[in-house]
């Protein structure tokens, strides 16, 4: 369907919504000058959204990183940063009329003066969990019975530094509570309906934006991960078999290249770059004949993938001069030659993020498979039409991303 403009009134920062089974969509947000707390409730009719008028939360401090959940039958619940005379605190407030109106002021005040504040909020059985890390220093929770008047006194889930915006909490059909959480490093902590069992290991390689979701009971866990000058792979792990798995790559499209071929046309010869390609070691990507990447007209730079892609990352160490690239690909019987999405492109910037196609839904339908160099994959080649006066060399070349952000939600 067509875009729908929710808000134009929004901060260019963090909001939560929440939809009920009807796809109406309740959403909280920072207001783009005031900063304010605002709720819209988004109506959703033969097939369309309709946003209705903005309602303030709270107007006397300034307010981020909203989360917004339902307590049956019709109580919202806000958790959110509140900031005022630069110290931060983490605020609950609730509106019993689906957002209409919202208890009068900012709302329970859940924690202290600290320097930095995100929080999250679930419902699990009759208990809403507040969830959040304080000043960089420790991951917490707090809870409270649907009928109680407050939420009960801090339960420490970990400490130590690194903790911020990087968590994130899911609960399961029977209740339990996932969170996960990185500080250097993922790791898993479970609240099984009595108590919070002991902290698992996810990857010491640590994650940025990470997001659980359960599927029959079974915690997933997505999340990015740095591989290099503006790229993040997407990562996952799951517990099917009674542990965590081991995290591969999403999907095979957003990693680095199977195979990375150099065929110079004065030689004759292939030469395979995969390694080089995937690494990040300055100037090591070129044609032993050439000591370039691309150099002479016919020269061909060959990526190959098992699986369809539509994104190059290109990190030269020498950018090319004077030459001009044919981009194709193979439909079967011959190369089809095509203009990338992202425009053209002739090696001619240090750092380049590459659409070949818009996504992956983009990709031609007559792209197949090709035995390059022994290697049958799905290969997209640039060959050099005008040779080069100054010759590129590069440094990395992968399929992966910069994806600045991971959202996951039902």
């Amino acid at each position: 369907s067509s875009a729908t403009t929710l808000a134009s009134d929004a901060n260019d920062s963090s909001f939560d919504a929440w939809m009920d089974s009807g796809g109406d969509i309740f959403m909280v947000y920072t207001a783009a000058t005031s900063f304010n707390l605002l709720f819209r409730r988004v109506t959703f009719s033969g097939g369309a959204w309709s946003p209705g008028s903005a309602v303030t939360i709270n107007s006397t401090d300034d307010c981020y990183y909203p989360s917004v959940t339902l307590e049956p039958p019709n109580r919202l619940w806000a958790l959110y940063t509140r900031v005022t005379a630069g110290s931060y605190y983490i605020n609950a407030i609730k509106s019993d009329d689906w957002g209409v109106t919202w208890i009068v002021g900012a709302g329970e005040v859940l924690t202290g003066a600290e320097t930095s504040a995100f929080s999250k909020v679930v419902i699990a059985g009759i208990y809403i969990y507040a969830i959040y890390t304080l000043s960089g220093t420790k991951l917490a929770v707090k809870r409270k019975a649907f009928n109680a008047g407050i939420f009960d006194s801090e339960t420490i889930l970990a400490s130590g530094s690194g903790y911020d915006e990087h968590f994130h909490a899911a609960v399961a059909s029977d209740d339990r509570i996932g969170v996960v959480y990185d500080n250097s490093q993922l790791n898993f902590r479970e609240w099984d309906g009595d108590s919070w069992l002991a902290a698992t290991l996810l990857d010491s390689l640590g994650a940025d934006y990470p997001r659980i979701k359960f599927a029959d009971n079974v915690p997933f866990v997505f999340y990015l991960q740095s591989s290099g000058t503006g790229q993040f792979r997407t990562l996952t792990t799951n517990r099917r078999t009674g542990s965590f798995s081991t995290p591969i790559d999403l999907t095979k499209s957003g990693t680095s290249l199977e195979k990375v071929f150099l065929y110079g046309a004065t030689a004759g010869t292939y030469e395979d770059l995969t390694t080089a390609a995937s690494d990040s070691t300055s100037a090591d990507i070129f044609h032993s004949n050439t000591s370039a990447l691309l150099k002479d007209k016919d020269d061909a730079l060959y990526f190959g993938m098992s699986e369809r892609f539509y994104y190059l990352k290109a990190l030269l160490s020498t950018v090319g001069t004077g030459g001009a690239l044919v981009w194709q690909y193979f439909d079967g019987s011959s190369w089809i030659t095509f203009t990338p999405s992202g425009g053209v492109y002739d090696l001619t910037a240090s750092d380049k993020e590459l659409l070949l196609w818009n996504d992956l839904d983009s990709t031609p339908q007559a792209w197949e498979r090709n035995t390059v160099n022994g290697s049958n994959l799905y290969f997209v080649r640039a060959v050099v039409g005008t040779a080069f006066s100054v010759a590129p060399i590069g440094t990395q070349l992968t399929a992966i991303s910069n994806s600045q952000a991971l959202i996951t939600e039902e």
